[in-house]
């Protein structure tokens, strides 16, 4: 029997989660939840033949759906940023440890094969010198949540992925808030982290171009990964400079990601971003915010 679906939206990410999953082996895509679509989410949550759902909604909607979802046995896949508090995730987390299911969150970056191949070879760039990530688009601006919650999980997920930082012991930098006075359009911050590592994070949507850029500078060599490129998005210098193309066979990454759920359901694994990793983002983001 295939594991069936519910997808709550269809929007910008929800339309490429309705696609794969229509797409992969073993699974089906059982019911669709939109503002258009006749069936509701709790008709969904009803349906005891559902075993899992895809949250791809605004994030100001998480916490309840991811809630909601939860408490009637369903396995929960859920985009970032998985809420917009620590106190929402600390609301929720007796739900995902009383239920047993499975709760996953949608940091697609970690299921990236240029990141993964990224975090095999960081250990010839030596000691870490610096971090430097760029978040730049001009739009969309989200009506629920700032910049700095919409696109730095995104960073922050990397960050831990690659060099498990630990708490943010300091941060310092600035927000700007140009088309909202409740959401900020614009950040720079400095943040230094609880196992020593300093990065820097710049992110906007008032951009007049697309920047999707990770730097890291260590001391025998560097790394550059630019999303932005349709190939060779990975490059790596030595001390020198110098670098030469390498050869990385790469999926779609969100296609990978889904892949990894579904593996975790079948096989009651535990996920790399799981809920105890979107908790971890979280309290990343709500202390830098509150430094700055």
């Amino acid at each position: 029997m295939p594991l069936r679906f519910g997808l709550i939206g269809d929007g910008r990410f929800g339309k490429h989660y309705k696609r794969l999953l229509a797409e992969i082996p073993g699974v089906e895509l059982a019911a669709v939840v939109t503002e258009e679509t006749s069936i509701t989410v709790e008709d969904m949550l009803r349906d005891a033949s559902i075993d899992a759902v895809v949250i791809a909604t605004p994030p100001s909607t998480h916490a309840t759906l991811m809630s909601q979802a939860l408490t009637a046995g369903k396995h929960v896949h859920v985009e970032k940023p998985m809420v917009l508090s620590v106190a929402e995730a600390e609301k929720i987390q007796p739900l995902v440890l009383k239920s047993g299911r499975i709760c996953m969150v949608g940091y697609q970056y970690l299921y990236n094969d240029y990141i993964r191949e990224l975090k095999k070879r960081m250990p010839a760039l030596g000691p870490i010198r610096y971090v430097m990530a760029e978040h730049r688009a001009n739009g969309p601006i989200r009506s629920d949540v700032g910049i700095f919650m919409d696109a730095a999980p995104h960073d922050l997920a990397i960050l831990e992925y690659l060099f498990q930082t630990g708490e943010v012991a300091s941060a310092v930098g600035k927000r700007l808030m140009i088309t909202n006075a409740e959401r900020d359009d614009f950040t720079a911050v400095t943040a230094r982290f609880e196992n020593g590592l300093t990065a820097h994070l710049v992110t906007t949507w008032l951009a007049p171009e697309k920047i999707r850029r990770i730097a890291i500078v260590g001391q025998n060599g560097s790394a550059i990964y630019d999303d932005v490129l349709t190939e060779n998005k990975l490059r790596i210098f030595n001390e020198q400079g110098d670098t030469a193309p390498l050869q990385i066979t790469a999926g779609e990454p969100l296609r990978n990601e889904l892949e990894h759920f579904i593996d975790c359901i079948i096989n009651t694994k535990q996920p790399l971003t799981d809920f105890e990793f979107g908790l971890k983002v979280t309290r990343r983001c709500e202390e830098i915010l509150r430094s700055i």
